[in-house]
């Protein structure tokens, strides 16, 4: 007999990232993993299915299928997934290191700015790291990423993504690091407006590959491609 997907009361299935109540409402907790075969169970030392719940204070809990029968999960809503939250987490730990430089850097641009009138802005890249001098109006981002890193940082709590705090302190870290690595990107609106159409274009993809497969993701991108194309075409 094949394997059902496990779902709440409501019949919706149940996904990694859901925010869920358990014990009859008394806790709550986030979907870490949900184990959905016997196959993936046996794979993980597991006799039988159920979900993996990051539920504060108590860590991670394992409620088997039966667990679920008798006290069913209470559905909150949705999250994102434990690759988007792996990601923030990562840039939570590289923003922890980089604090110090960032701090340092703020101080270098605010004397540079009294200065000179002007600050240096960057734009990492795979081989080489572009610079440029620019009006410290122009150069914002070398002032704004040191204070939303530090804001990140001060905000983020340690509860693995049970939290909104968390889920601020990891978006405003990320943020946080890209105005500070790529700068040079920020001080016209037409750079700003192209890397964010880029990340933007980026995380749609990976999104549309997770949830509907390769093909579709494809399709989009191969529409982005003929559309931009095409408006190069037309103003040349």
């Amino acid at each position: 007999m094949a394997d059902t997907q496990l779902s709440y009361r409501t019949g919706q299935p149940v996904k990694a990232g859901d925010w869920i109540r358990i014990e009859g409402g008394r806790a709550s907790g986030r979907v870490r993993e949900v184990v959905s075969s016997l196959e993936q169970a046996r794979e993980k030392g597991l006799a039988t299915r159920g979900v993996v719940v990051d539920a504060q204070p108590k860590g991670l809990v394992f409620l088997s299928e039966q667990c679920l029968s008798e006290d069913p999960l209470q559905f909150v809503r949705r999250g994102p997934g434990e690759e988007v939250r792996f990601q923030l987490a990562f840039a939570l730990g590289l923003g922890a290191v980089l604090l110090l430089p960032a701090v340092y850097s703020l101080f270098e641009a605010i004397y540079s700015g009294i200065a000179t009138g002007q600050v240096t802005v960057i734009s990492l890249g795979y081989t080489s790291t572009h610079r440029e001098s620019v009006p410290w109006q122009a150069g914002w981002a070398r002032f704004a990423a040191p204070v939303l890193l530090v804001a990140g940082l001060c905000t983020f709590d340690g509860s693995r993504g049970t939290t909104v705090r968390w889920w601020f302190a990891g978006v405003a870290t990320a943020i946080a690091l890209v105005l500070l690595c790529f700068s040079a990107w920020f001080i016209d609106m037409r750079g700003a407006s192209i890397f964010i159409a880029l990340s933007a274009f980026l995380v749609i993809a990976g999104a549309l590959d997770r949830r509907f497969g390769r093909r579709v993701a494809a399709s989009f991108v191969l529409a982005c491609t003929m559309l931009l194309v095409w408006q190069l075409v037309r103003t040349t």
